[in-house]
Formats: structure tokens, sequence, C-alpha cells
């Protein structure tokens, strides 16, 4: 800082008051281009980081809003039933396929017995006895003391018995 101007001191008699003010117009002013060389560029950081990095919020304690919010036990409930309702009119057409396929559709939202009951039929009626038995399984591990899912089960392994 060896270029600075030097501030000359006030004699006495020219001492400021509270009310004076420095008036700073007068002093050089250094031209900022004179020293963006000794700055590094960040642009191309910047530009590369900023997939990364999330844009700063107005307020930086402010966290990021999820708009898609996770569903709720009862949005939940609602879509499995609509999908059991709509694998209930794909077994009463012989379209048992699809409505396998809308059951497991269900039970990727919801682990339910009447879901996995009708899955189990649904694999029943397609001819698939074998996958069946590890549907009513589970279907047991939820109700035990039900007797449908334990002779579902057994109707299965039969059927499955008879396919080997």
């Amino acid at each position: 800082l060896t270029d600075a101007p030097e501030l000359e001191e006030a004699s006495d008699e020219e001492a400021t008051t509270p009310s004076d003010t420095l008036d700073l117009s007068a002093a050089p002013q250094p031209e900022l281009s004179q020293h963006t060389e000794l700055a590094p560029d960040l642009s191309a950081a910047n530009d590369a980081s900023s997939d990364l990095v999330p844009a700063p919020t107005a307020d930086a304690n402010e966290l990021p809003i999820d708009t898609e919010a996770a569903p709720t036990q009862a949005e939940i409930d609602a879509q499995v039933k609509q999908l059991q309702q709509q694998a209930f009119m794909q077994l009463r057409e012989k379209r048992h396929l699809e409505a396998i396929e809308t059951l497991e559709q269900a039970l990727a939202l919801k682990e339910d017995f009447f879901v996995l009951m009708s899955l189990g039929l649904a694999r029943l009626e397609a001819g698939q006895a074998c996958q069946a038995i590890d549907v009513y399984e589970r279907a047991l591990l939820l109700q035990p003391d039900n007797p449908l899912p334990k002779d579902k089960l057994l109707e299965a392994k039969q059927g499955c018995k008879r396919r080997d």
C-alpha cells in the first residue's frame, strides 16, 4: 500500500467538527480492470459445478421444497382399491394375465391380504399353480388364523404337483 496517498494531519485550528464530512470524490479511485489479472477466472468452474450444486435460494437457511410429496396412506389405499377393482373386472372377463399384472402393481404399493388372495386366484386360474404357492404363503403370514389361505395353499400345492 505504498501508492496510497498520505493523509495530511489537521492542525488544531483546522480541527473538524462532527458536522464536517470527508469528501472522497477528489481522491483518486483505482480502476477495477487493473486488478482483474490477479483474480482467477472462476466462470468455467461455476458452469461445470452448476449441475452438482443447487442454485442458492433467497434465504440460505431455506430448504428446497419437494413439489412431489410422498402419497398419504389414504391415497395409497385408494389406489390399491382401484387396482383391485380393475383386476376383478379382468378376472371376470377371463383376462388372467392382465389381472395378475394389475394385482402385482397393487402389491408394489401395499402388501394387502385381499390383493394377495386375488393374485393367488388369478395365478390358479391362469394355470400358474406353482407361482400361487408363494402368494398364498404371503397371505398366510398376514392372517395366520384365517383358514382360506391355508385351503388355497393346499389347492395350489396339489395343482403344482399335477403340473410336474
